[in-house]
């Protein structure tokens, strides 16, 4: 891995792809159950329930939507990478 990161001969991305995808599930997770119960029992604090259910909500529907998109962010990192291998491959094969 290290003779990898080293040279130019390919790209490390693929390799660490699933490490800083499950951290950013991680961090979104985190984000949305802190953002979820903080203001569930923050307007709770302050009497008003209704808006806390409503922020309660909305969190948990924001935290859905932010994990498919960064789900869809680096599959297309991912994606993008592949294509470059392929035309690589179409390229070697030109010049046989």
């Amino acid at each position: 891995m290290l003779n990898a990161f080293l040279s130019w001969n390919g790209y490390i991305f693929p390799k660490v792809a699933r490490f800083i995808y499950y951290i950013g599930l991680a961090l979104i997770a985190l984000g949305t159950v802190i953002s979820a119960f903080g203001g569930l029992f923050g307007s709770g604090a302050m009497g008003e329930w209704g808006w806390g259910f409503l922020v309660f909500l909305g969190s948990l529907i924001g935290g859905a939507l932010g994990l498919l998109a960064w789900r869809v962010t680096v599959e297309l990192w991912t994606v993008l990478f592949s294509v470059h291998d392929v035309l690589i491959e179409i390229r070697d094969q030109g010049r046989k």
